[in-house]
């Protein structure tokens, strides 16, 4: 049985091989794209350990390495309407 939605659709046709002149087009239009992204990756891609700080970059402080010990729900205590969930972290120097 078969239903008729009133539209119709062709029958499905195998593709051909693709001209020359078509794959020589694409290949010219993908090759800068590829060219630029892997002299992007080249260009931004992050160095060895942590980068220098600017001198110019907000006040002087030094980075400290801690370990959280614990974490625990606590009221929010932001304003009289606080809502959410609010968390504190214990940590060791």
């Amino acid at each position: 049985m078969t239903s008729d939605d009133g539209h119709g659709h062709a029958p499905a046709v195998a593709a051909g091989p693709v001209p020359a002149r078509v794959r020589r087009l694409l290949a010219f239009a993908v090759a800068p794209l590829l060219l630029a992204t892997v002299v992007g990756l080249i260009v931004l891609w992050p160095g060895e350990g942590v980068p220098d700080r600017p001198a110019n970059l907000g006040a002087l402080i030094e980075l400290e390495t801690a370990t959280v010990t614990g974490v625990e729900v606590v009221p929010c205590s932001s304003g009289p309407q606080a809502v959410g969930r609010c968390q504190r972290a214990d940590m060791r120097i």
